[in-house]
């Protein structure tokens, strides 16, 4: 079913039936998020119309989930998610939920710990933030964590969620991250062996090929630069990293 509205109709709805024409604005959302594939999502469209839900009724917890979960995870970036966090922030002050989600995504997406430790002070801080806060804050001080640290934040907002097509994102992130873990320790053992000879037979004869089906459903192939991949995704888990910081500590 489709619950579009026109916007110029919307708009002058939204003075009187803010809250009525932010649940319209959210079936569509879902009706149209939920129905489309990883990969084919408008992510700018997503963005707009969260920013319009939440102008609209500034107390929607669930497009704020969405934009702490579906948006910097699937572009990389906190450009879309962070306005919004912002916003939540400001019309639910007592809520830990969202400086915590922008303490992560400020560590994960923007590689800004001092970012990270002020949000996640503020959320430690807050009525009824629970022990994952702070569990959370001391795996982000060592960069060796950065995998569990996202395992441990994925798993807590799998926990959280209450939307199949939110809760179907989440899982698809947290396979990418262990598959990642796996492929990482591969990095590791066969770092002395040049990329040009680097094959599935050769890890096999050194007793390196990992248990298989990886964690998405793939094996271990490698790509044309000699980096092991999973088959299945054909690349690896890669994060954005601002111009500003590129060339430090991934």
């Amino acid at each position: 079913m489709d619950y579009a509205l026109p916007k110029r109709v919307l708009v002058p709805l939204a003075d009187g039936y803010a809250r009525m024409v932010a649940a319209i604005a959210w079936m569509r959302v879902l009706d149209r998020f939920g129905g489309e594939r990883p990969g084919e999502h408008d992510y700018a469209w997503l963005a707009r119309e969260l920013d319009l839900i939440t102008r609209w009724n500034p107390h929607a917890e669930h497009a704020y989930f969405m934009a702490a979960v579906v948006l910097p995870w699937s572009t990389g970036s906190t450009k879309f998610s962070a306005p919004l966090l912002q916003r939540a922030m400001a019309a639910m002050p007592e809520d830990w939920r969202w400086p915590f989600y922008r303490g992560f995504n400020a560590y994960w997406f923007e590689h800004d710990r001092r970012k990270a430790a002020r949000y996640l002070a503020a959320a430690a801080k807050k009525p009824q933030a629970p022990p994952i806060v702070m569990r959370l804050a001391a795996r982000m001080q060592a960069s060796a964590g950065a995998l569990d640290a996202a395992e441990a934040f994925l798993q807590d907002l799998l926990h959280r969620s209450r939307d199949p097509s939110l809760t179907k994102e989440i899982q698809r992130q947290l396979v990418a991250v262990r598959t990642e873990r796996i492929l990482r320790r591969l990095d590791r053992a066969i770092a002395h062996i040049p990329p040009k000879k680097r094959s599935r037979a050769l890890l096999a004869r050194l007793g390196l090929l990992p248990p298989e089906p990886l964690p998405d459903g793939g094996i271990v192939v490698f790509n044309a630069q000699g980096e092991p991949v999973s088959s299945k995704a054909k690349k690896r888990f890669r994060i954005f990293v601002p111009p500003h910081r590129q060339g430090g500590n991934r």
